[in-house]
């Protein structure tokens, strides 16, 4: 199969005027050079969703690494070099390549830029954003609840330690059937804790972005547990719709939070995650004290505003 793609970029590459490739990769290394020799005046734009191929470059310092990563390096280097515009989604890559050689000769061909939200679509979906004051007592959680990624265990481990009061806990997202069963983990965890039965709900997959959003729009808190992300979308649309968000430091989280609200946790940490959620329950972390005093921008990560960063092709 991928013989025949690079073959079809040989046949086409004149008939394509820009060209974008995700990801740092020998594969995109191939197509980038057969695009540019075959179509030099076409555009290449590679948007990097993480290290890709870098990454290799971190590897134990062995001889045989020494000797790999002195071809990889130059494989990565001489597609830079080609490439008319690289993004990277997340401060600390787009920090790593920008101390890298084939951006230090050319620094405006990189770029950082977020998953924006889509602001035309919610406009569409004509939400009527519900003011922080007025938001429910509710935390929520999106994600593929049971995968080892996701780790919602410790979501639930903290639980236990939390005295909730008034709130009340959604999951939203796909219960993990393939990793394990977690169905089973779910039913002990409430048989074991029945008195939260009434707070604490798994409400499974919602794909209607419209629904989605309606529920970040209701929620005051929503929490991130995950061991690793790419970028984690959803705690993008957390911040669109002014939750206070507690995660773990993985993706965006980090950058994102220095815009909004909310406050990182070490990962693994049980405790940690209740400490912070009994806070907020508690008012001693005061949400609207924050949101008012640090006069949030919750449209500065619009699709349309990372877009302009591009540049006109």
């Amino acid at each position: 199969g991928e013989w025949y793609f690079f073959w079809y970029f040989y046949l086409h590459a004149k008939e394509i005027d820009v060209l974008i490739r995700p990801h740092f990769s020998y594969q995109t290394a191939i197509i980038a050079l057969i695009y540019k020799l075959r179509n030099p005046n076409g555009i290449l734009y590679i948007f990097s969703e993480g290290y890709g191929l870098w990454l290799s470059l971190f590897r134990k310092n062995t001889l045989i690494t020494r000797i790999k990563n002195y071809f990889i390096r130059k494989d990565l280097y001489k597609t830079c070099e080609i490439a008319n515009k690289v993004s990277a989604e997340l401060v600390d890559i787009y920090n790593y390549y920008k101390a890298q050689k084939p951006f230090l000769k050319d620094p405006e061909k990189l770029i950082f830029m977020r998953l924006g939200i889509d602001e035309e679509s919610l406009e569409k979906y004509k939400i009527k954003e519900i003011p922080v004051c007025q938001k429910e007592k509710l935390i929520i959680s999106v994600g593929r609840h049971g995968s080892r990624q996701k780790n919602t265990e410790l979501f639930l481990e903290a639980l236990k330690h939390v005295d909730l009061k008034d709130y009340s806990v959604v999951f939203i997202g796909p219960i993990e059937k393939s990793e394990c069963c977690f169905q089973n983990y779910i039913d002990t965890f409430f048989e074991q804790n029945k008195y939260l039965e009434k707070r604490v709900r798994f409400i499974g997959a919602i794909y209607d972005k419209e629904k989605l959003y309606t529920w970040f729009n209701r929620a005051r808190v929503f929490v991130h547990t995950s061991v690793y992300e790419s970028y984690g979308i959803v705690i993008g649309e957390a911040f669109r719709f002014n939750n206070y968000i507690i995660s773990t430091d993985v993706g965006c989280a980090k950058d994102i939070i220095s815009m909004g609200m909310g406050e990182l946790f070490p990962m693994n940490d049980v405790q940690a995650l209740a400490t912070s959620l009994q806070r907020v329950i508690d008012n001693d972390t005061d949400i609207l004290s924050i949101y008012e005093n640090k006069q949030i921008n919750n449209q500065l990560i619009s699709w349309e505003n990372e877009i302009k960063k591009l540049g006109d092709f």
